[in-house]
């Protein structure tokens, strides 16, 4: 009778070792994955910001490429029209005619 009461009390902390046992692999499976989604949710953000900064580079090497084109432009522009026209053109004359021509492109692009 005391070996079978014995027995019954070692199954019950068999039991409950088992339990505790599960739910300390259940808690690290919660926090497993707690972790995973906050990597992942870094991972993320740091990709947005490198994706965002890169625009942002992108942009302003547009914006001096679109500088320098213009420039070039009105460059030769000037150079061009003061061999038709004969003579030296001033710097206000050159920025007349950029922008004279640069509105009528863009009239015609609308």
């Amino acid at each position: 009778e005391e070996a079978a009461k014995l027995l019954t009390e070692y199954q019950t902390q068999l039991n409950q070792a088992r339990e505790q046992a599960t739910a300390i692999v259940d808690e690290g499976r919660r926090d497993a994955e707690v972790v995973r989604r906050r990597v992942h949710d870094e991972a993320q953000r740091e990709a947005d910001q490198m994706i965002a900064r890169a625009k942002r580079e992108i942009d302003l090497a547009t914006d001096a490429a679109v500088k320098q084109l213009y420039d070039q432009t009105a460059s030769l522009a000037t150079n061009i029209a003061s061999q038709i026209v004969g003579r030296e053109l001033k710097a206000e004359d050159h920025q007349g005619l950029v922008k004279e021509s640069l509105e009528r492109m863009r009239a015609s692009r609308n």
